[in-house]
């Protein structure tokens, strides 16, 4: 179920992975309006100017029926921020790469940084884990969708690649060391 729920966020990322090519550069720094979308049980921030057009999975609809943040960031709908975009190379011989939002400003002030965990308000680590392809059975021990984005929402976990197998092994992702002990407290409060 998480890695359907991971492959219908990314596919429209995917979709406007067309609009980076090779000459575009890796950072891209947007002045706009928040414009947002939904689509069934997801809430996409649109952001655009005249030159290009990028949509990022904003929000989910967990099981419970409430929002789950994927990016956690409280925007107003048609305040002008300035995001910072970064593409992020899918790897293989397509060159194609996906945006990721990296940080939001307003008025010069930073309120969302992509490598500072929202929970514990402290900047997280690289890290690089392993890729798991396929469509792997969710352990009935392991916490829920909306538990993990609650509680410790940038533990060291794999990263689900989805159903096609790529040729990347592994990829670098952000760890935040309390998400890490948080989860470590979680398991052992459930044995």
């Amino acid at each position: 179920m998480k890695t359907l729920l991971l492959l219908a966020l990314l596919l429209p990322a995917a979709a406007l992975a067309g609009l980076f090519g090779s000459d575009v550069p890796k950072k891209i720094e947007v002045t706009a309006p928040a414009v947002f979308q939904e689509t069934g049980r997801v809430k996409y921030l649109v952001v655009s100017d005249k030159a290009q057009k990028f949509q990022f999975a904003l929000t989910v609809e967990g099981a419970n029926g409430k929002p789950v943040a994927l990016i956690p960031v409280q925007l107003v709908e048609k305040q002008e921020y300035t995001f910072e975009i970064e593409k992020e190379d899918l790897g293989g011989k397509s060159g194609s790469a996906i945006p990721r939002l990296v940080k939001v400003s307003q008025d010069g002030k930073v309120i969302f940084d992509r490598e500072i965990c929202e929970l514990h308000r402290r900047k997280m680590r690289s890290q690089s884990v392993r890729i798991i392809y396929g469509f792997p059975m969710r352990n009935p021990k392991d916490p829920k969708f909306e538990e993990e984005a609650a509680l410790f929402p940038h533990r060291l976990k794999p990263l689900l690649g989805g159903c096609v197998v790529g040729e990347k092994k592994s990829e670098d992702i952000l760890v935040c060391p309390d998400c890490d002990a948080a989860y470590e407290r979680w398991l052992k409060a459930k044995q």
